[in-house]
């Protein structure tokens, strides 16, 4: 049985675990159907295999405790949300491994089967085995099965040693390139075509009658990495770049003076940075030198300008033509093997741990620039500096992790949700939902590869109806936290803007930055306020930004790899065009928790709370009509009543006894409540536990 659990933090549970095996409460091991020393499938960002060691009761049946190897494999990290499932490994016939770190294995195959003996793997594993007694730690992939795992290595299986790769695929720190930049080969071959060889070769363009580009917009967000690339491909082919400042370029004066040092050094490069600002879309006739200057480079052979700007539509039209700039090149934001490279780049002088792994960084970084992850690397050396105090330091996953958590995508600052850690386990009563969020919204992040086999366009959207304080947002942030999706989330009234044109702008903006940083997951709350239907209000400017959301979501991808969720208490409001196939198709209610699911829901706030006498089934009973976000409140006021009276009147700064939430306070903290959707029965009555 696949069960659905969080992965809980050794260090705070005061639990050991080993490395490649998994710990859970007898309640939670009976639910997966596995025994000790059973072996189990492990799910997150990937799939993996570990045994399952000895009962922990100390831990609540909704978590389990898993070794570093095995929460590496998986690709989680603690608090994240994993399934948990029995399998039954088969024989290995045959497996083969490869080296992650510089040790050469040529004849230990002996040693290394009699090490891996009994031990379920998966392809893709990355385990460790000390061999000779543990006087060599060898670190090891897992690169080919037969058959396909999991799968036990026997006596009889066949263990083979493949030769480390030199290029990094199997290793942990991947091949560096020779210029240092790395991820970016597609604007670099378009560079290459557009500004190295015409001016390197240009009898080449005119033997078959063609003009190279008199100029070249390079477009991307800052920190992609625009300016080292250029720097690169002009290296390469020995061409020197003449930087235009961006105050010259107001004047014809300077920029003839410019285009004359440009002269003397031809074949030459003329870089304008920040052109959007130079000459924004937006003020007609600004870009009035620039184009004299382009207009004199046209007709030359040795001359090309690049124009640098965030984004090509901020630039004058004017220059966006023929004779101009004739070619734009757009540098995106690294997907996961582009960001493989930049770490590697970065990483490359770093005295790296056993556990540094930039494969699981790479996957963990959705929407960081090159700049943003140079960031997180100098920030994990720095930690690991100050952690090693005198000795000597090295840089592990736990300083990759909180440099990651510090460090966010420059990218999403404005609008996204930094990091979600709820997980599933964290909202009670709402079952049915989560389930249809999973299927709808998860599983084509997750799993594109099925869609794509059984021909299935994913669901674009899904819209979460409900009363206030029913777990709306909290559902969407947990999907975002199971997912590891780069989460955007916006509320309507803020994207709505009295000046015109400004709200479908908004709107325009944040899917972008949505694709741009995909996988991810957008949210919109409030959307009735985003989207009321059209004609229902006086002004046009509803009706634009409808228009402007229908067109967004028509364009987005069919691989799922932007899914969007929206919430609203009032879905009768919203335009029905918006809920149409295609669109925001699914709805899923989330209602009013019934009396079961409000007991859990106090479970769930109180877990970590010291209690006493706690009668939940009481408090659920009590409590009809209260929503999600109504009973946390509850739990809160329960608890300032504890604390008042563990601080007393005589001593106001100090606890004379350690606070524990009774009964007695839940009770008091109801009666002083009223429900915020539905009203409690006057006349209900109390039964005491």
């Amino acid at each position: 049985m696949t069960t659905r659990l969080t992965l809980a933090d050794p260090d705070r549970n005061g639990l050991s675990v080993s490395t490649d095996a998994v710990r859970l409460s007898p309640g939670a091991r009976r639910a997966v159907g596995a025994d000790v020393g059973d072996p189990v499938a492990v799910e997150g960002g990937a799939r993996t295999v570990a045994v399952v060691g000895d009962d922990a009761p100390q831990l609540p049946d909704g978590v389990v405790l898993a070794g570093d190897t095995v929460r590496r494999n998986a690709e989680s990290t603690v608090g994240a949300s994993v399934t948990v499932a029995a399998v039954e490994p088969v024989a290995a016939r045959s497996v083969t491994v490869a080296p992650t770190n510089s040790v050469s294995l040529s004849g230990d195959s002996e040693a290394l089967s009699r090490a891996l003996a009994g031990r379920p793997l998966s392809v893709g594993d990355r385990i460790g085995v000390d061999l000779f007694g543990g006087s060599l730690d060898v670190r090891l992939t897992v690169v080919d099965l037969d058959p396909d795992g999991p799968a036990v290595v026997t006596d009889e299986t066949t263990v083979s040693i493949r030769p480390a790769d030199p290029t990094g695929v199997d290793g942990a720190v991947p091949a560096v390139p020779p210029d240092g930049v790395g991820g970016l080969d597609e604007p670099r071959a378009a560079l290459q075509r557009l500004v190295a060889r015409p001016l390197a070769d240009p009898e080449g363009y005119a033997a078959v009658g063609a003009r190279p580009p008199a100029g070249v917009l390079l477009a991307g967000p800052s920190g992609v990495g625009k300016t080292r690339l250029l720097g690169a491909v002009a290296a390469d082919a020995g061409l020197p770049i003449h930087e235009v400042p961006p105050n010259d370029c107001g004047s014809r004066e300077s920029l003839a003076a410019v285009l004359r040092a440009a002269d003397d050094d031809a074949p030459a490069i003329l870089l304008i940075e920040r052109l959007e600002t130079v000459a924004p879309s937006s003020d007609e006739g600004a870009s009035s030198a620039v184009a004299w200057l382009l207009d004199r480079v046209r007709d030359r052979d040795d001359l090309v300008v690049v124009g640098e700007a965030s984004s090509a539509d901020a630039v004058d039209p004017a220059l966006r033509r023929g004779g101009r700039f004739d070619s734009e090149v757009r540098v995106d934001v690294p997907d996961r093997a582009a960001r493989r490279e930049v770490l590697a780049v970065h990483a490359a002088d770093l005295p790296l741990a056993d556990d540094a792994d930039l494969d699981w960084l790479a996957a963990r970084t959705h929407g960081y620039t090159g700049a943003d992850l140079e960031a997180v690397v100098v920030e994990a050396a720095t930690r690991a500096v100050d952690r090693a105090g005198d000795g000597p330091a090295t840089v592990g996953r736990a300083e990759f992790d909180a440099a990651v958590e510090a460090v966010g995508p420059s990218a999403l600052r404005e609008t996204v949700v930094e990091r979600p850690s709820v997980s599933y386990e964290e909202i009670g009563g709402l079952d049915e939902a989560i389930e249809t969020v999973v299927r709808t919204v998860e599983w084509p992040l997750r799993y594109p590869e099925l869609f794509e086999r059984l021909s299935i366009t994913p669901p674009t959207g899904v819209l979460l109806s409900g009363p206030p304080g029913t777990g709306k947002t909290l559902l969407a942030k947990a999907v975002a936290t199971s997912t590891a999706a780069n989460f955007l989330s916006v509320d309507g009234p803020e994207l709505m803007n009295r000046y015109v044109g400004e709200s479908e702008r908004g709107v325009r903006e944040l899917f972008d930055r949505a694709r741009r940083s995909a996988p991810a997951v957008v949210f919109l709350d409030e959307l009735d306020a985003l989207a009321p239907a059209r004609g229902s209000t006086d002004t046009g400017a509803a009706e634009r930004v409808v228009s402007q959301l229908l067109t967004e979501l028509d364009g987005l991808s069919a691989r799922g790899e932007v899914a969007v969720l929206a919430a609203t208490n009032r879905p009768d409001a919203i335009d029905p065009a918006l809920l149409r196939p295609g669109r925001i198709e699914r709805q899923v209610a989330v209602p009013l928790p019934d009396r079961a699911a409000r007991r859990e829901i106090l479970a769930i706030h109180l877990a970590d709370v010291p209690t006493a006498g706690v009668d939940l089934d009481a408090l659920a009973a009590a409590t009809a009509g209260y929503t999600g976000s109504d009973l946390a409140g509850v739990v809160r006021e329960a608890g300032l009543l504890a604390m008042g009276e563990a601080l007393g009147t005589d001593r106001p700064t100090a606890a004379t006894d350690e606070p524990v939430v009774e009964h007695r306070h839940l009770r008091a903290a109801v009666e002083a409540s009223r429900p915020s959707v539905d009203d409690r029965a006057d006349d209900f009555e109390w039964q005491d536990p």
